[in-house]
């Protein structure tokens, strides 16, 4: 099980780049093997990232028109995208890179409480 959408169409990547919340947008193709060999551990991201991040995969072969808009030149490409801005981006099947990403972009999933 997955929590990673897959991007329709343009509007449908339009309506997700307008989103308050976090988007990590991930541009990959069914015949990328490094895309491929981070599909497991991606769906495990998306299962236990903060609820408020939403995961997005661009199929490159159907939506080449959002790619070239997007300037990818590499598969897999994580974009992140927060209220219509990008935020960071990370190229490459380097989970690590990714996390460390996403660390910068994100809220602790709980509240730390206040000393007084």
């Amino acid at each position: 099980m997955s929590k990673i959408r897959t991007v329709r169409d343009a509007d449908h990547f339009r309506d997700l780049v307008a989103s308050p919340n976090l988007t990590v947008f991930i541009f990959s193709a069914t015949w990328c093997g490094p895309c491929r060999e981070i599909a497991d551990e991606l769906d495990r991201l998306s299962l236990h990232y903060h609820p408020d991040v939403t995961f997005a995969k661009v199929d490159a072969d159907d939506n080449e028109d959002i790619l070239v808009k997007c300037r990818v030149a590499v598969l897999p490409t994580f974009m992140m995208v927060r209220d219509g801005v990008q935020v960071g981006f990370a190229v490459g099947a380097d989970m690590e890179d990714l996390k460390m990403e996403l660390q910068l972009h994100t809220l602790p999933t709980e509240p730390k409480l206040a000393n007084k």
